[in-house]
């Protein structure tokens, strides 16, 4: 120690007589407090004794003493740890030696856990003991080294960026996307391949109307636990027959307009068109007219669409969507009919502002030549009242019209009694075969026993 000490006295002799006195004793301060042998000097101071001694009478030379200072023990303090999860960030260990020298540490498994000075970096999923040392120096003797066990569990992970929904068409592809937050690889399947598919990039290819539920996984791995499955629900829809979004200023200067028609390969379109009794309005986005100031339905006040399939095709019709608008002064009724049955009957409920018609009717299924529908107004309070087409789709299906045949005229012919001599050809009967839309020959079969021949003349 730098700091002076008191020195014990020992037995002192001398004295006169039966006199004392007292001697006390002070140690000058080492010059250092590292290990080492060190010199002092001894100072002593004399008081008067309880016999009558004085301590004028006498004196006590200084003396001198060496003092050796050795080395002193040390122990660390080091807390238990926590366990920590695979994919958590880098954490500090914080023992503490009772010499404030600075603790080391060391991973015994290296492949769960390494340690850079205090700092712990997880590697992989275990356990790994932690070594706190101090190994001293030349004033405190090495710690005893402390020990504590880290436990690394499996890591959770979360699948995100996929949307719960998706409404899509026939015929159409996307990518669900998604990622987990591990950076594993996900894992896609569809409930029903009838409607979609998926690859193993998540890839969807969408081949049938209804819907499928698409999932969307990561199985985990040494490292992680299985995240929990994501699904998006995809609607599958067959793609409008006919469909325009109508864009643009002004589209009412055509009559009629085409400009963003999307239409089904194997059907012809006319664009939508005005009647003779309204007149076009400029408006931006939408098809607009005016002149609906009538009381009641007009045949000349309508917006017109007619859809013609190509040779060798039909259409089935499941439903006809617009979207419409009204000025203040404005039509307030609205029909839509069809020349199937020369626009006698309104088809559904239309509204000014536009709705979901029905064409499910067994009417206008398999409708394999051009067909008509007109949106008819009325009600509105002056001639500068304006209705308009703000959008519109035709929606349904376009497929090649089946093959027929027909024998004498229907769908089967019988042949009456053979009557016949033996070695003698019977009386031939005739059956007339017709076809349409036929994608291969007819061919003629006779049963045994019996010819048949296409002209009349040549039989086999």
């Amino acid at each position: 120690t730098t700091t002076a000490g008191a020195v014990t006295v020992g037995t002192l002799s001398g004295f006169v007589g039966s006199e004392t006195v007292t001697a006390t004793g002070s140690a000058s301060a080492y010059s250092s407090a590292n290990v080492g042998s060190y010199s002092t000097t001894v100072t002593y101071t004399l008081t008067n004794g309880t016999n009558g001694g004085l301590a004028s009478n006498y004196s006590l030379a200084s003396g001198s003493a060496t003092g050796n200072i050795i080395k002193a023990n040390q122990t660390i303090t080091f807390v238990a740890l926590a366990a920590k999860a695979f994919g958590d960030a880098n954490f500090s260990l914080t023992a503490t030696a009772s010499s404030s020298l600075t603790v080391s540490y060391s991973s015994s498994n290296p492949g769960v856990a390494t340690v850079s000075g205090s700092t712990v970096t997880i590697v992989g999923v275990g356990t790994t003991t932690i070594t706190a040392s101090q190994t001293g120096n030349s004033n405190y003797n090495a710690a005893t080294s402390v020990d504590q066990t880290l436990t690394v569990n499996k890591g959770n992970q979360t699948i995100s960026g996929v949307a719960s929904t998706a409404s899509k068409y026939v015929g159409d592809t996307y990518a669900v996307g998604g990622t987990a937050s591990s950076g594993l690889a996900l894992s896609y399947t569809s409930s029903n391949t009838g409607v979609a598919t998926v690859d193993a990039s998540g890839n969807v290819t969408v081949i049938g109307a209804g819907t499928a539920t698409l999932t969307v996984s990561q199985a985990g791995n040494s490292n992680y636990d299985a995240a929990t499955n994501v699904t998006q629900i995809l609607t599958a829809t067959l793609p409008p027959i006919w469909t325009n979004p109508i864009t643009g200023t002004n589209p009412n200067t055509s009559n009629p307009y085409t400009t963003g028609d999307v239409k089904n390969a194997n059907i012809t379109v006319s664009g939508i068109g005005r009647g003779s009794g309204v007149a076009g309005a400029n408006a931006t986005d939408r098809y607009n007219a005016t002149g609906w100031n009538i009381a009641s339905l007009d045949a000349t006040k309508y917006f017109e669409f007619t859809i013609t399939p190509a040779s060798g095709y039909q259409v089935s019709f499941t439903s006809f969507v617009y979207v419409g608008a009204a000025s203040g002064t404005g039509p307030t009724s609205v029909a839509l009919r069809s020349s199937l049955d020369s626009y006698g009957s309104n088809i559904g409920s239309a509204t000014v502002n536009g709705t979901t018609l029905s064409l499910s009717a067994a009417s206008f299924q398999n409708v394999s030549s051009p067909i008509t529908f007109r949106l008819f107004a009325w009600g509105a309070s002056a001639s500068t009242g304006t209705f308009s087409v703000n959008d519109f789709s035709f929606n349904g299906s376009v497929d090649v019209i089946p093959p027929a045949i027909t024998i004498n005229g229907g769908t089967s012919g019988t042949a009456t009694a053979f009557t016949a001599t033996y070695g003698t050809p019977a009386t031939a009967q005739t059956f007339t075969i017709a076809g349409s839309n036929l994608t291969a020959n007819i061919t003629a079969s006779a049963p045994t026993g019996f010819e048949v021949s296409s002209n009349g003349t040549t039989y086999g």
